[in-house]
């Protein structure tokens, strides 16, 4: 072993280049597979997770706020059953101050259906009112910090019920499925607002099946009882929309589920695609260790010889060539551990997630079994190769043909390869990020900002909205202001039976309601116009002209008159558009005593008279307006529209950057 340190030593400059390849590419394998084994431990800790099931539709975990106590209690294969609604912002006020909460309505039996501890409550007298409510521990913390909150009393913004909490319950933690929450309500507030069994998609229905019943049983039963509900339902999925076939997912595959929902989800395949990309990039750095060893075994045949001369067996010589592997592997995976500690917070950053390094038993052996798989891997071909030295070659001088042997120049152009494809991944990858932003849309984004005033409220109207509306529009940055309740980008999803007569035909409709300033905004470039634009009425694209048949004799839609046609525009973002083949377009004007969710503000130019950009005057605009509303958390209200269109992609620009910058390192160690 003596020899090999000297030997590394007297060979500084090969032994940098090896080092820094193990050691980076082992690094990053050790960042991602820990960030792996979070995101796959997600919905998997708990007791029951392969127990409890989200029965849903067949693109969809949720359903109505009325489905489970409608239909579940006749399905026999049901045993018990909780819903939990989705996560909203509720604005609460206590002691004179005003918080932005984090709110989750669930039913009485969430507790126990969950094994969630609860602490002051009575579990048989949960929810007994609509006021009553439930704190997570850490805004208890917050919130009441020197007393008990239990009995206190909270205020939702503007309303004068008071709530009163009953019970504190510890906070969700990384491997739960549902997001963190400030304070849990009764489902009786979403069953008062909710339309009982049509208002699609908004609650989600957990289920634990009777003894012996098998899930494909249940979900038979689930779809017997759907359609005997909606006589529109189908068994199979349907396009694009959701009201059709049935789910059973069990909570441990919630979380990777491509069925759409709003508690955490992953993505399986970013997770997939970033180990396979570390694990190419540390076969690549092990091929360079071959290699590099392989060039420079001329150097150590002398050795080799001399040991082979005093009695050492062909299986002593690789017997020791593994065991140097394993040292050198050894110093490499403790570098290694060192860069991944070093380069978790610019990870973290781009994969908008905490990476935690755990030293249980599994986490040591994995890392064990890894590095005596990579030591062997990357030992065996240059401890085959120098075995094969005789002294009676040394003497000659003809080792240094056995040294160049074939094997050698393969894994010099496998290393190569693997580059090329590399290289080839990233730069597909890059072309399809940059088709993506510049897909066009069919609508004006540009100097477009959406102010959200609403959020966090059941719906406000534009009288309670009149003062923000004149203050910002005295901003000298602001050219012109429209209000709005659905965008393109977040339209409603109805549907209508077929006026042509056929009752079971539904059309589906993708419905963005706006006023006329936003309509002009937007640039919608009209093709056809029918009649005079008004309250209630609807424009639809050229799309959904011809599939509808619509014209001047037949301008009724949604109960809707028709007033004309605009040229095809897309619905949704780049990322979530629904097939043109199952989803029209209708633009329908808004009515300006009904209920809005937002302005649409348009700049003037990219600067206001300050000389600072337009949207940020506008956005400092709208963070004073919460510090005067005095939200202790806020959220973000204002955002431009090229903003709201592209944020559905950064997880794919993550998983971008990650690629290029894993393909950088595997070639700076080629070229190494």
């Amino acid at each position: 072993m003596k020899s090999y340190l000297v030997f590394l030593g007297r060979n500084k400059l090969y032994t940098a280049i090896q080092i820094f390849g193990l050691s980076v590419a082992l690094g990053f394998v050790i960042l991602l597979l820990s960030y792996a084994r979070k995101e796959y431990m997600v919905g998997k800790t708990h007791p029951l997770s392969e127990e409890i099931y989200v029965a849903g539709t067949g693109n969809a975990l949720a359903m109505t706020v009325g489905t489970a106590p409608e239909l579940f209690p006749e399905i026999p294969q049901i045993k018990e059953w909780t819903r939990v609604g989705y996560p909203m912002l509720l604005p609460m006020v206590v002691n004179d101050k005003l918080f932005l909460t984090d709110a989750l309505a669930v039913d009485s039996t969430f507790f126990s259906f969950f094994g969630y501890e609860l602490q002051g409550a009575d579990r048989r007298k949960l929810f007994s009112s609509v006021t009553d409510i439930i704190i997570s521990r850490s805004f208890a913390n917050k919130v009441f910090p020197d007393k008990d909150p239990v009995g206190s009393i909270m205020y939702v913004k503007d309303k004068d019920t008071p709530f009163t909490v009953i019970g504190v319950v510890e906070d969700f933690d990384d491997d739960d499925i549902f997001k963190p929450a400030d304070i849990l309500i009764s489902m009786s507030f979403e069953d008062d607002r909710r339309d009982w069994m049509s208002e699609f998609g908004s609650i989600c229905s957990f289920v634990k099946l009777a003894d012996g019943t098998t899930d494909e049983d249940a979900k038979q039963a689930l779809l017997k009882a759907y359609k005997r509900q909606w006589n529109f339902w189908s068994d199979e999925p349907d396009g694009d929309h959701s009201l059709s076939g049935v789910s059973l997912t069990p909570l441990c595959d919630v979380y990777f589920t491509e069925l759409l929902h709003q508690y955490r989800s992953g993505n399986k395949n970013l997770v997939l695609t970033l180990l396979a990309v570390a694990l190419v990039l540390l076969v690549s750095a092990m091929f360079n260790y071959v290699n590099l060893t392989v060039a420079l075994a001329g150097k150590r045949a002398k050795e080799i010889a001399t040991r082979r001369l005093l009695g050492d067996s062909v299986w002593q010589v690789v017997g020791r060539s593994l065991t140097e592997s394993f040292l050198f592997t050894s110093v490499c995976f403790l570098l290694g551990c060192l860069v991944a500690v070093l380069s978790r917070p610019g990870f973290e950053k781009l994969l908008d997630a905490e990476i935690v390094f755990l030293a249980d038993a599994a986490s040591i052996a994995v890392g064990a079994v890894t590095l005596l798989v990579v030591a062997i891997l990357s030992g065996v071909i240059p401890a085959i190769i120098v075995s094969r030295f005789k002294p009676i070659d040394v003497m000659k001088g003809s080792f240094r043909l056995q040294s160049k042997m074939w094997l050698s120049r393969v894994f010099i152009v496998a290393q190569n390869v693997v580059n090329i494809v590399l290289v080839a991944l990233g730069l597909t990858m890059a072309a399809q990020m940059y088709h993506l932003h510049n897909l066009p849309m069919g609508y004006n984004t540009k100097n477009l900002a959406v102010v959200d005033f609403a959020q966090g409220h059941g719906g406000l109207t534009f009288k309670d909205c009149s003062k923000e509306y004149e203050m910002l529009k005295s901003l000298s940055c602001v050219k012109r202001i429209g209000v709005f309740y659905t965008m393109p980008w977040t339209a409603n999803i109805t549907t209508m039976n077929d006026e042509q007569g056929n009752r079971d035909a539904h059309l589906w409709m993708s419905v963005s309601r706006m006023d006329s300033t936003c309509f002009s905004m937007l640039g919608f470039d009209v093709v056809e116009q029918y009649t005079v634009p008004g309250v209630d009425k609807v424009w639809v694209d050229t799309e959904a002209r011809d599939r509808l048949k619509l014209s001047e004799q037949r301008i009724k839609l949604l109960n809707k008159e028709v007033c004309g046609v605009v040229k095809d525009f897309r619905s949704y973002t780049a990322m979530s558009s629904p097939g043109k083949q199952e989803i029209h377009n209708v633009l329908m004007q808004l009515d300006p005593n009904g209920y809005i969710t937002g302005f649409l503000v348009e700049m003037h130019d990219s600067l206001s008279t300050s000389g600072t950009k337009a949207f940020d005057t506008v956005k400092a605009y709208c963070d004073d307006i919460q510090k005067m509303v005095g939200y202790e958390t806020g959220f973000e209200m204002a955002k431009t529209v090229e903003d709201i269109l592209a944020e559905p992609m950064k997880e794919l620009e993550k998983l971008l950057l990650m690629v290029l910058c894993f393909i950088f390192v595997s070639v700076l160690i080629s070229a190494l």
